[in-house]
């Protein structure tokens, strides 16, 4: 039996480390003592350790399911380094590559693999999974799964459901940013004993929490003035738009502050040479939106600024926590006031679909003969809702057993030999022999690359997933190279008779429903900021956790008093009738349809829309004249 001091040993011998950190010996000598824990650790606390040491002593593989790439591979680098034979499997690998690290599964030589939580869509990778002896399942950014938490991934619902698939007895739920609705939705998804909820406290008495909210044209010389001394750096300044990070960090630059912007409108490439760039060492400030930050783990951040206001308490809480990791004296600084606010809440009414829209997905599936099929990307094209949101409503109507996930296959799929045809069947005889003549049969040759149709595939009756696991098979055995496009989604139509109009309602309320609470949340936010209690105090009492004692660092503490007054951006007659009517012509002749007023009011207010964005919205005249304007009152102005 593994005690206490067993496990210290093996930390000193494995990982180099004298001494746990808070909360990771009690985590681990539960796990090796066959327990399922949820682990609430702030941000750079040492979360991960707490499954690494623990895969060490189990007698099967840690799977272990994150949202973040860039976390994952680090995380590999790390344990390999220290001679833990760790993997990851990611869209980054070749087929070849991904095979490689299966069988090395297989055969028991690795003991850590991490995967996104998109793999496990794949039902081939589920089939394999089912093979393996899976002893811990470890689910990074647990507070994913609830759908009223502040990253809701539509994809995490079902990790309860792949734990029982895969017959996985223990799990281990890792986070930093979760209240307690969030605790309670993730203790019973998973049926965790409320013994086993470990949370170690938000305080970092390091970290000095500075609330001084500015008017947008004060903004830019309060972070001047904090960015005047080199001791300040590096630093993080969020933003809450692409184009506003980009706007000041060309006027840092003009500050003469080495500066970068970092957004998600870049592309891979050049976002990671930023964020490398940034690690290293040869860039002082980013400037960036939330779209940087998941990951990153670099020790010596000594200053943290919300140049606008924060989404929710919890990024808040996620963002300032990426400084001081080295334990050194760090300062968080809010400089983002209420007149943020609305900018903030039309983001969550642009995520909030018209009925009209809910009901073209319904009875896109109502018509649907047994089974439904679609492409993502196309659907959100069609029916002008945003893939997130469109994810969000394919799992409730899972979860309310009209659709049932049955397969994925690819729309575009083209290979190329690398050894002749003669060469590839002679290795197989009777129906498998027969089965992939047919597969080359239905495949129509143009140069060096077969193009399978799919119309040939059904007037031979071959089964469609059947066909792309043998080409997966010899793509692995390097016979040819695969090459996929439009992984297409196949669901089995469990209940066809539905009504089509009462569903409709019902989804579309549940989606407002979560709209207010969206909008209260935000709401929440300022009243927190605006709270004359010890910042430090009131934020770990809302992570389920008490200070004894104020932290005497914060600007509470030190008698500055915020500012919160709510900051008009443009008055009414701005947006008269006029105005409204020319935009809708304007819209109507450019795109040759009407929008509805919620469409009008997302373009006006300068949110976006997969319609929008195919229409080059962004560039045309009136796109974002109101953005800050209340979307309601938008809305309501439209349809009057």
């Amino acid at each position: 039996m593994i005690n206490k001091e067993n496990l210290k040993v093996s930390l000193q011998q494995n990982f180099g480390f004298s001494e746990f950190k808070k909360g990771q010996e009690e985590v681990i000598f539960k796990i090796v003592h066959g327990e399922s824990l949820c682990a609430i650790f702030p941000t750079g606390s040492g979360k991960s350790l707490c499954y690494q040491l623990s895969a060490l002593h189990l007698k099967g593989l840690t799977l272990v399911v994150s949202p973040l790439l860039a976390l994952m591979k680090d995380q590999v680098d790390f344990l390999r380094r220290k001679g833990i034979p760790a993997e990851v499997i990611d869209s980054t690998l070749t087929k070849q590559e991904v095979s490689k690290v299966k069988e090395a599964c297989y055969i028991g030589k690795v003991k850590i693999l991490m995967v996104s939580v998109e793999r496990l869509k794949q039902e081939s990778f589920r089939n394999f999974l089912q093979t393996l002896e899976i002893s811990l399942l470890v689910i990074d950014e647990a507070h994913c799964i609830s759908e009223w938490g502040h990253n809701f991934r539509p994809e995490y619902i079902k990790l309860p459901k792949y734990q029982q698939e895969f017959g996985i007895k223990q799990v281990l739920l890792l986070t930093a940013t979760a209240p307690k609705h969030v605790v309670e939705d993730m203790k019973e998804k998973f049926d965790i004993k409320y013994e086993n909820i470990i949370n170690t406290g938000f305080f970092r008495e390091n970290l000095a929490l500075i609330i001084v909210p500015h008017s947008e044209d004060e903004k830019l010389e309060a972070l001047r003035k904090i960015l005047a001394n080199k001791s300040a750096f590096p630093a993080i300044v969020y933003t809450t738009t692409q184009k506003k990070s980009e706007e000041v960090a060309s006027a840092l630059r003009s500050f003469g502050i080495d500066t970068n912007f970092y957004h998600a409108g870049l592309d891979s490439k050049e976002r990671e040479m930023r964020q490398n760039a940034f690690m290293q060492g040869e860039v002082d400030v980013m400037v960036a939106t939330i779209a940087f930050g998941m990951g990153i783990d670099k020790e010596n951040i000594r200053t943290v600024v919300h140049y606008d206001l924060p989404k929710t308490i919890e990024n808040y809480s996620q963002e300032i926590g990426r400084a001081g990791r080295d334990s050194k004296p760090s300062k968080c600084y809010m400089l983002g006031s209420s007149g943020d606010v609305e900018t903030l809440k039309n983001y969550v009414y642009a995520d909030t679909p018209d009925f009209s829209e809910i009901h073209a997905v319904l009875s896109d599936i109502k018509s649907s003969k047994g089974s439904w099929e679609f492409i993502l990307l196309r659907l959100s094209k069609e029916t002008n809702m945003k893939e997130l949101v469109l994810k969000t409503l394919i799992v409730y109507l899972e979860l309310v057993k009209i659709i049932e996930s049955s397969y994925a296959y690819f729309d575009e799929v083209r290979f190329k030999l690398l050894r002749s045809e003669e060469e590839i069947l002679e290795k197989f005889k009777g129906e498998r022999l027969e089965f992939l003549k047919s597969i080359f049969h239905c495949s129509s040759l143009a140069r060096t690359w077969y193009t399978l149709s799919s119309e040939a595939l059904y007037r031979e009756e071959l089964d469609t997933k059947r066909v792309l696991i043998a080409l997966e098979y010899l793509d692995g055995v390097e016979d040819i190279v695969l090459e996929t496009k439009n992984s297409v989604d196949v669901y089995k139509i469990i209940n066809p008779g539905f009504d089509l109009e009462v569903l409709s309602e019902k989804l579309f309320k549940k989606f407002h429903e979560k709209e207010y609470f969206e909008i209260a949340r935000i709401e929440n936010m300022i009243e927190f900021f605006k709270s004359d209690r010890c910042i430090a105090m009131a934020l770990s009492e809302y992570f389920s956790d008490m200070l004894e004692k104020s932290c005497t660092m914060c600007s509470v503490c030190k008698g500055e008093k915020t500012r919160f007054e709510r900051v008009a951006h443009k008055k009414e007659e701005e947006y008269s009738e006029i105005l409204l009517r020319e935009f809708k012509e304007m819209y109507y002749k450019k795109f040759s349809r009407k929008p509805s007023s919620r469409e009008c009011a997302k373009f006006l207010c300068g949110v976006t829309s997969p319609h929008i964005l195919q229409m080059k919205g962004k560039k045309q005249e009136y796109f974002g004249i109101f953005e800050g304007i209340n979307f309601a009152e938008i809305v309501k102005k439209v349809e009057e």
